[in-house]
């Protein structure tokens, strides 16, 4: 487990030798990109940004990431105007911005709070994945266009090992669309692999 890697849409295993690749969708997420207080001025409404969260369920090695159990997620935010969302598009409302919560009866918090556009028809597009920045992950700034990107790689501890959750886009969000809040639909981006070895004495034939 110390050597398996997430980068560039692959989830790379390598373990004595055998090298096996399996495609996964993955969020281009946090390198030089933090919550900013300096993102530029928006049209922002009176009407502040609530966030959702569900998982899907799977099996991995590290401890299993619930929607009861997920405390914290990086949340990117593009602001496209009246436009849907581009490849040219950079995360101008929210870039890795931290968002938490105490236990999964409290609701999601983050500072500084952000608003839907005053506009009803302006969009915002989001990606998000968690939990927030754990060790060995990577992710794209603020100048990165397109969708957010994330290298991760597995440390060699179980116990500093993230069972990662992504959320794919919800592209072209409008206060209208969600009644105001965005719901992400996380799934696991990391499976467990179980290597079992059978040592057979060719002699006997017995293992």
């Amino acid at each position: 487990m110390k050597n398996r890697t997430i980068k560039a849409g692959r989830l790379f295993i390598h373990k004595n030798g055998i090298r096996a690749g399996v495609t996964v969708f993955l969020l281009t997420l946090l390198a030089a990109c933090g919550a900013d207080d300096n993102t530029p001025d928006m049209p922002q409404g009176d009407i502040p940004l609530d966030f959702g969260v569900s998982v899907d369920q799977a099996v991995s090695r590290a401890a299993e990431t619930t929607a009861s159990s997920l405390s914290s997620m990086g949340v990117y935010a593009y602001y496209t105007g009246s436009s849907n969302l581009s490849t040219s598009d950079k995360p101008n409302f929210m870039c890795n911005q931290k968002v938490e919560r105490t236990n999964s009866a409290s609701p999601w918090t983050y500072s500084p709070v952000k608003y839907w556009p005053n506009n009803p028809a302006d969009k915002v597009s989001f990606y998000a994945y968690g939990p927030y920045a754990p060790k060995g992950l990577n992710v794209s700034g603020t100048t990165q266009s397109g969708p957010p990107t994330m290298e991760y790689t597995i440390q060699g501890a179980e116990a500093d090992q993230a069972d990662l959750v992504i959320a794919g886009a919800l592209p072209n969000q409008t206060y209208a669309s969600n009644n105001g809040k965005v719901s992400f639909k996380m799934f696991h981006a990391l499976t467990r692999v179980d290597i079992n070895v059978t040592n057979v004495d060719k002699a006997t034939g017995m293992t």
